[in-house]
């Protein structure tokens, strides 16, 4: 007679962990982010960088005023919860690009409508408009689980997905920024990231014309939330390079769809033209940096490579060890797909 498994066992058997995985993570985080941000850091929703971020959103919808002339107004009110910084043309300015706003955009529209019908407190920064940003950035991480487990799909096991899930979450900061301080540029920088890797894997297999207008849009979001992540580049123009002879065969790739390629740098200039304008008219210039006007800068000529990885004052590695195995890994992803190696070397 032949042995045939229990039911509930091929049940286990073709479960596909990695959806449960992601049902996991976005619960725990839900349910930590509750209690960690509303009875121990209530204050960090809207707070530090935070506050440059959200600034577009009030000023343009609640205070219609991108000038923020109203903050000296009522100095002792707006300076608390507005931050300009002073610009060449003597008028003042939000110091960062506007992409973090746009990505809060959903969430403080909606909040403000329902605010606003209710007879609630329609500052930009009560209670409700916090929550709902807080929401905002769980839907994100929603998202880019998602789209990662897409990719990882493509070329590992089902077991192997969820285990690398788990671990980019938990294991690194990732989990602070989607917990303690929802609202930062990081768990939005890690959505706009995954959705660019996996768009970029598919328009590289078939470069429809749909794909090139999503890779502009948020490859332009990506560098709207911060300037510098524009070597993001590096990664769609190296994508399954293997050497020299690589680069200029995907030369030709690139010449051969032209039309893709102008529509992705259409898409990017067009969602870029808000902040250029922005900053023609309330600075004088074209281009805007607000850190230098603040007093902030970057020191090229004296990097700190090694205190950046190993300090015990922020040192990347010394948080956050497991991030050795992704040193390990580019080693062997060298050996086994050095196409996908290369492009994420050179980014890095």
């Amino acid at each position: 007679m032949k042995k045939t498994t229990p039911r509930l066992f091929v049940g286990i058997k073709h479960y596909d962990l990695s959806k449960f995985t992601i049902f996991f993570l976005i619960v725990f985080t839900v349910f930590y982010s509750l209690e960690y941000i509303y009875y121990k850091r209530a204050d960090r929703i809207i707070a530090s960088d935070v506050i440059h971020y959200y600034a577009y959103l009030p000023a343009t919808f609640i205070y219609k005023d991108l000038s923020l002339d109203f903050v000296y107004e009522d100095p002792g009110h707006f300076g608390r919860i507005f931050w300009p910084v002073n610009t060449p043309n003597g008028k003042h300015a939000i110091m960062v690009t506007m992409g973090m706003s746009i990505l809060y955009a959903p969430a403080f529209l909606i909040t403000h409508a329902i605010v606003s019908l209710t007879g609630g407190d329609t500052s930009g920064f009560s209670e409700p408009y916090r929550l709902g940003l807080v929401i905002m950035g769980w839907i994100y991480l929603f998202l880019a689980l998602i789209f990662l487990r897409k990719i990882l799909l493509r070329y590992y096991s089902k077991y192997v997905t969820a285990l690398t899930l788990l671990m980019t979450l938990l294991g690194t900061n990732l989990f602070h920024y989607s917990t303690a301080e929802t609202t930062m540029s990081h768990q939005y920088s890690f959505f706009l990231f995954t959705t660019f890797l996996l768009l970029t894997i598919q328009w590289h297999e078939k470069p429809r014309l749909s794909k090139a207008i999503l890779i502009g849009i948020v490859s332009a979001l990506i560098t709207l939330v911060r300037p510098s992540n524009l070597l993001i580049g590096f990664i769609f123009v190296f994508w399954g390079v293997e050497s020299f002879r690589g680069i200029h065969e995907k030369l030709l790739f690139f010449l051969k769809n032209y039309t893709s390629v102008l529509i992705i740098l259409v898409f990017a200039f067009l969602v870029w033209s808000p902040q250029l304008l922005y900053w023609k008219i309330y600075t004088g210039d074209w281009f805007f940096l607000g850190y230098s006007e603040n007093g902030s800068n970057f020191f090229f000529s004296n990097p700190q490579i090694i205190n950046n990885l190993f300090s015990y004052r922020k040192g990347w590695l010394v948080y956050t060890p497991l991030m050795l195995l992704a040193f390990i890994g580019l080693g062997i992803l060298w050996n086994k797909k050095r196409g996908f190696a290369i492009p994420i070397i050179i980014y890095s």
